[in-house]
């Protein structure tokens, strides 16, 4: 899933230079997910929120998201999609620019 306009909301906690903050995302899907997620996605914080030094994404909390649950998994860096229904990984290839991600990223 490649990551289209971000959009950010409002910051909560310490500035990005202190520490723990969390910043509020909006972001249309890609219009074809590719299996295993976003890879890169601090690279994706970063130049939406200016930031820039290195940032350590600690989690994401998935938000309102359609009939999806977002994941961060920091083995691979990479922002997961999957259908709350079922719990399975959106299907390769799988339209999903319709649908508006919206997620807290917590970071340091």
């Amino acid at each position: 899933m490649a990551i289209g306009t971000i959009t950010l909301g409002t910051e909560h906690g310490a500035a990005p230079s202190d520490g723990i903050f969390m910043l509020r995302m909006s972001f249309p899907g890609d219009s074809a997910y590719t299996t295993g997620g976003t890879l890169l996605f601090e690279a994706s914080v970063r130049a939406a929120a200016g930031i820039k030094k290195a940032v350590e994404i600690i989690d994401v909390i998935s938000g309102d998201c359609g009939d999806h649950h977002m994941e961060y998994l920091k083995a691979t860096g990479a922002l997961k999609m999957r259908v709350m229904s079922t719990g399975a990984e959106v299907a390769a290839t799988t339209d999903k620019s319709g649908t508006t991600v919206n997620i807290t990223v917590i970071c340091r």
